[in-house]
């Protein structure tokens, strides 16, 4: 347990901090921090159900924690996901996206100071670099980038930028009129499902990802189950069935308070299937889900065997509405102005 003394940074944003009187307190997370942890995920301005520990610790003992909690009077003000690989901190493989979670009140400054508590931690633990991934803005209820602001003065540098596929919603006004015409061609000819079984969902999607992209998906189908019995009203199946029942395309949606995202999309593998149901499939996701959000997250369209972008697949995004928004991931190595 450390006092985190507030820090200026190395190009002296900050004025000189040693008069004040409200040091933070650093605690490694453990699981008697849980509710403390949940609470704060709860009123963070960049709080989401998937930095909860509820989801988090599906993946038991595959990642090495090093979360942290920020603690100022018994209070939670900030708090990072964290698991060693090798020599690096990482925020976060096993989620979307990581990065500080911010309450409401946190300050430019406490960031600062956080940020230096977590470098002289791994300097401690002989750690040398910080890979960092960011909530993006959609998925913040109020702004927090104070922490890429701390990072890029302390020397940390962009790693890596994927491009995401994101639409403002109730309406897709920037969507294609000749994908509206194949929505509308669609609807007479396809059924949706809200409520499709995971095995066989979960057969079409790696069917389609081995067909598609050579890959699978992240999550095995025994861990998707474990996490739609944790968050049966945050974790979605839609299907499109054709006339004659056979699936051809699915999405299993993740819902935050403001954003639909399509964690995992597909259409049929069958190159005879219509391409309109995936369109259709979009449309599906919106009127069921849409009421009161105000995003809707198409992905990344990066291609696994080499990290470019598949701008087929982005380009159909783009015809759905969507518009591209970087996905970033930060390095801040030992050494680097901190």
């Amino acid at each position: 347990m450390n006092s985190v003394a507030p820090a200026a940074t190395r190009k002296s944003e900050f004025p000189p901090l040693d008069s004040c009187p409200d040091a933070l307190e650093a605690l490694e997370y453990t699981a008697a921090l849980e509710t403390v942890w949940e609470e704060l995920v709860a009123r963070a301005r960049n709080g989401h159900f998937m930095a909860t520990r509820r989801f988090l610790n599906y993946h038991g003992d595959r990642f090495q924690d090093r979360s942290l909690l920020f603690m100022r009077n018994g209070k939670a003000l900030a708090a990072i996901a964290l698991h060693q690989e090798g020599p690096e901190w990482i925020s976060h493989r096993g989620v979307p996206f990581g990065g500080l979670l911010a309450a409401p009140e946190l300050t430019t400054e406490q960031t600062a100071a956080i940020f230096q508590e977590i470098f002289a931690r791994m300097r401690a633990a002989n750690i040398n670099g910080l890979r960092y991934s960011p909530a993006p803005s959609v998925y913040q209820t109020h702004p927090f980038e104070d922490d890429i602001f701390v990072l890029h003065s302390q020397g940390a540098r962009l790693l890596n930028v994927k491009l995401a596929a994101r639409a403002r919603l109730p309406e897709l006004l920037l969507m294609q009129e000749r994908a509206r015409k194949y929505v509308r061609q669609a609807v007479p000819h396809v059924k949706v499902e809200h409520d499709v079984a995971l095995g066989e969902f979960w057969d079409h999607l790696t069917g389609y990802l081995r067909h598609r992209h050579e890959a699978i998906p992240v999550h095995t189908k025994a861990e998707m189950a474990d996490l739609i019995e944790r968050f049966p009203d945050a974790i979605k199946l839609l299907a499109i069935r054709d006339l004659d029942g056979r699936i051809v395309a699915g999405s299993l949606v993740f819902l935050t308070e403001h954003v639909i995202r399509l964690q995992y999309s597909f259409g049929a593998a069958d190159p005879a299937a219509p391409k309109s149901a995936i369109l259709a499939l979009d449309q599906a996701a919106i009127r069921k889900f849409g009421p009161g959000r105000s995003w809707i997250d198409f992905g990344t369209s990066m291609r696994p065997m080499d990290g470019l972008l598949d701008l087929q697949l982005h380009s159909q995004k783009e015809r759905c509405g969507g518009r591209g928004m970087r996905v970033e991931t930060w390095l801040w190595t030992v050494g680097n102005g901190a």
